[in-house]
């Protein structure tokens, strides 16, 4: 920063967006370039289904995509973890006077997407291979893995049987930061090339197509630049995503901390609890709801929210046992809620079954 004071200001690299720090006051770290999450989606397999390409993550709660959601696990991802936090936090936003309310409802909706998903995979980069190969109708994926494999795998007219979307106002635009390791054998070399990264010439190697001037020789790298003035018309016309914009208003939504920034290893927590250890009952369950029509009774069994894992709770008992690193106490917490969640699920199984 001190070396071009110029960069860092509203109009190239700026302190802050949507909720989010982009460098840090000492300048210890500064993002490098920017990322978002979406939908990626298998065009054809959609149209053969007669099914409409998802736009929000709401769509991915449709009971149409019923065992056909390719899904990363959370606790093996922090980026996947933030894909889930993003939904947590729409929910939450929406219901600004009752936190508690909106914590509930967006885990019922990361509940049913749960209950879609095909599997829960240990790496996020499979999503969008097995999407590509008819193994998923869809799946959640950070933005560049989606849109380097449409280009890799697009025809010859530049068409694509493939699709991705991060859902306008549904994700956070994420720092990817850069920095120096603490007694760096060469550390004038590496402030050098956080220099190039940072610079006009280095941004535009991360969003220009493959040979254009002063992009990349080989193959576009799809993320999204962090400066501003990035952003200009002559710039975007050699621009691998001319349409992103990603740092206009409305195209992220404010990340706020307050909401989920402490209980982040608490979402990522539940969300096995709820979701990946019992996911077995959570498909069945499902299943017979969607083949009895979702009869009331097992709806509501299905769809129950205790209060242990209630937006109080979490923050006053599931949060403390976490951070106490306790690994008696976690694994006690952990099987104790996976079983609730399991019996809950058999009991709506059955109550479809029943048609109640």
């Amino acid at each position: 920063k001190l070396s071009h004071p110029v960069w860092f200001n509203d109009a190239a690299i700026q302190a802050k967006f949507s909720g989010l720090e982009y460098f840090d006051a000492e300048i210890e770290w500064v993002v490098s370039c920017l990322s978002s999450f979406g939908i990626f989606w298998n065009k054809e397999n959609l149209e053969r289904r007669g099914m409409k390409a998802p736009a929000t993550w709401s769509d991915l709660a449709d009971p149409a995509y019923e065992n056909q959601l390719a899904v990363s696990d959370p606790t093996k991802s922090g980026t996947v973890a933030a894909m889930f936090e993003c939904i947590l936090q729409m929910s939450m936003a929406e219901n600004p006077d009752d936190s508690a309310a909106g914590w509930a409802a967006g885990f019922k909706e990361i509940l049913a997407i749960g209950a879609n998903s095909r599997y829960w995979t240990d790496s996020s980069t499979k999503i969008p291979l097995d999407v590509s190969e008819g193994e998923a109708l869809a799946g959640m994926c950070v933005d560049f893995y989606g849109r380097n494999l449409i280009e890799r795998l697009s025809k010859v007219n530049g068409q694509s049987r493939l699709g991705f979307i991060a859902p306008r106002g549904g994700t956070t635009i994420s720092p990817q930061p850069i920095s120096m390791f603490r007694g760096a054998p060469n550390p004038e070399l590496a402030t050098r090339f956080i220099e190039f990264i940072l610079s006009p010439e280095g941004q535009k190697l991360w969003g220009l197509k493959a040979g254009a001037p002063g992009g990349p020789e080989k193959m576009a790298l799809r993320n999204m630049p962090l400066r501003r003035d990035y952003y200009v018309p002559e710039i975007l016309a050699d621009a691998a995503d001319p349409e992103l914009r990603p740092l206009e208003p409305g195209a992220a939504f404010i990340y706020e901390p307050k909401y989920t920034a402490e209980l982040f290893s608490s979402i990522r927590f539940l969300i096995r609890a709820m979701c990946i250890d019992p996911h077995v009952e959570l498909k069945e369950a499902w299943h017979e709801l969607i083949a009895h029509q979702f009869p009331p009774q097992a709806t509501a069994v299905f769809n129950e929210f205790p209060e242990t894992v209630s937006y109080a709770a979490v923050k006053t008992k599931i949060a403390p046992v976490l951070k106490s690193k306790d690994s008696v106490a976690i694994a006690k917490l952990a099987r104790e809620l996976s079983e609730h969640f399991r019996t809950n699920y058999l009991k709506a199984r059955d109550l479809a079954r029943e048609g109640k």
